[in-house]
């Protein structure tokens, strides 16, 4: 399969039918098709891109953003969906920019997300403190098993990010180096995530009003959320959501010192297509959730975050990385996975 929900957009990208696609992401859904095709990623914060919701809730969880082969395409369409003006760029001054602009005959115009791409690509980026985990929100709870291709993608992006100067300084969010794990007493994500967000994820579709006879034309996963919606008091689903709410309020606190936040993208190889489908609805969800054990705290938080491919497995498979950043910064991290993928 090529992932979800913006999986068509995906897969013609990887196969060539269109250069770049926009999609929605409103737990994963333009990280995980671009992780599960080798393709850039990027799901921008909440409220970044125009056509977008202007909010702060945490009930909104749904961005746009672009996939593309490359990250420069990405931001060239980061640069549409936000309405930027484009600029012809002064003459450039790297060698490489020289090389091109000599190739290309001619001076194109460039957005403001395209800009420090491509000078990141000339110059380089300023050193960035890294942090990096493997923790998933969903822990303890779900136990979540990483791939030894996941995690080799993981060792692959690191080196890559060292080796371009930037500083890593593992788990401990003082800024101290530390392992990939580390223990509940000093939890990355919100507590107790995996019931809120269940309960978060779910809420809108018990307000639906289905009779009865639509409840029987809807796939059996969605049914299976309407009925838990409909279920669980109304009291709990308040306590998610104000739980997750406060983390949204603070959720640059899971930096701590770091500028961006490493960990894997998807946690085993992209099943067949019809997998998923063929399981009972509640393990359906539970395995989606393992799938992609780290994609949907970043739509909760409302931060950016874009995913990179960096590994290639024995049978031609692509892994990638997920990066994410404080608001407002989708630009550097396009540019830090341009480095990446030009490294």
């Amino acid at each position: 399969m090529s992932g979800g929900s913006t999986g068509g957009g995906a897969a013609a990208v990887a196969a060539g039918m269109l250069p770049l696609a926009p999609g929605s992401d409103g737990g994963g859904s333009v990280r995980i098709p671009a992780a599960a095709c080798g393709l850039v990623g990027l799901k921008p914060g909440r409220g970044r891109l125009p056509d977008d919701a202007a909010s702060t809730r945490v009930e909104d969880l749904v961005v746009s953003g672009p996939i593309a082969e490359t990250a420069e395409d990405a931001a060239l369409l980061f640069d549409v969906m936000a309405g930027h003006r484009f600029e012809v760029p002064d003459r450039p001054r790297g060698r490489r920019a020289r090389r091109r602009e000599a190739e290309a005959g001619v001076v194109l115009a460039q957005g403001p997300a395209e800009r420090p791409v491509r000078q990141a690509l000339d110059s380089g980026l300023s050193p960035l403190r890294v942090g990096v985990t493997t923790e998933s929100p969903f822990s303890p709870d779900l136990d979540i098993v990483l791939d030894e291709d996941a995690v080799r993608a993981l060792e692959v992006g690191l080196g890559r990010l060292e080796a371009l100067g930037h500083a890593l300084q593992g788990r401990s969010r003082g800024g101290q180096a530390g392992g990939l794990t580390g223990d509940l007493r000093d939890r990355l994500w919100p507590a107790d995530y995996h019931r809120h967000f269940q309960a978060l994820w779910t809420s809108r579709l018990g307000q639906a009003g289905f009779t009865g006879d639509q409840l029987e034309q809807l796939a059996p996963l969605t049914r299976h959320f309407v009925e838990l919606s409909a279920e669980r008091p109304e009291e709990e689903t308040a306590q998610a959501r104000a739980a997750l709410q406060q983390a949204s309020d603070h959720a640059e606190d899971v930096l701590g010192d770091w500028d961006v936040l490493v960990t894997p993208m998807l946690a085993f190889r992209a099943p067949p297509v019809g997998w998923f489908a063929s399981l009972d609805p509640a393990e359906d969800y539970i395995q989606q959730c393992r799938f992609t054990p780290y994609s949907s705290v970043v739509n909760v938080l409302g931060l950016p975050a874009v995913t990179v491919p960096v590994h290639t497995d024995a049978d031609g498979m692509s892994w990638s990385v997920q990066i994410i950043g404080r608001h407002g910064q989708e630009e550097r991290l396009l540019a830090l996975a341009a480095t990446m993928q030009a490294g």
